[in-house]
């Protein structure tokens, strides 16, 4: 069982609902073992979701028969980006695939990294001479 908890100064607390649901199934008494590591931003999280969402509502005709669904426009950009694994196919080739953005494959400093050079792929191919700021203020303003 996975909880989130947040720090108080009480001690810790159950971060969300669900984490409360699960928490309260720990019955009295008994000893737990926890691994503890800081979880990612959900908000810096939603922000790149955001970012991929503004470029997939603005695509061109020929982008949008590229990328017929937001996930293989977030894969592709991932890709761009430089965040990629080399899967092994039974041809004995190799395929590149877009690494994982789930919490629990990557932390907080490879997603800043990653987000960072999200926007650079993003300015470069699809928003070409638009200022780095000014996407940067379309996205909170997305958000």
């Amino acid at each position: 069982m996975k909880i989130c908890f947040k720090p108080t100064q009480l001690g810790l607390i159950p971060a969300f609902e669900q984490d409360y649901e699960s928490y309260k199934k720990i019955k009295n008494k008994e000893f737990v073992e926890a691994d503890f590591k800081e979880a990612r931003n959900i908000m810096f999280h939603r922000k790149f979701m955001a970012l991929i969402k503004l470029v997939y509502e603005n695509l061109n005709e020929q982008d949008i028969k590229k990328y017929s669904d937001f996930n293989k426009l977030r894969k592709a950009i991932t890709i761009a980006a430089g965040y990629f694994e080399l899967q092994p196919l039974i041809d004995g080739t190799e395929q590149i695939v877009a690494k994982s953005i789930a919490f629990e494959k990557m932390d907080n400093f490879e997603f800043e990294k990653l987000y960072n050079s999200t926007i650079d792929v993003i300015l470069k191919e699809f928003f070409a001479g638009v200022d780095k700021q000014n996407l940067v203020d379309e996205i909170i303003n997305f958000l």
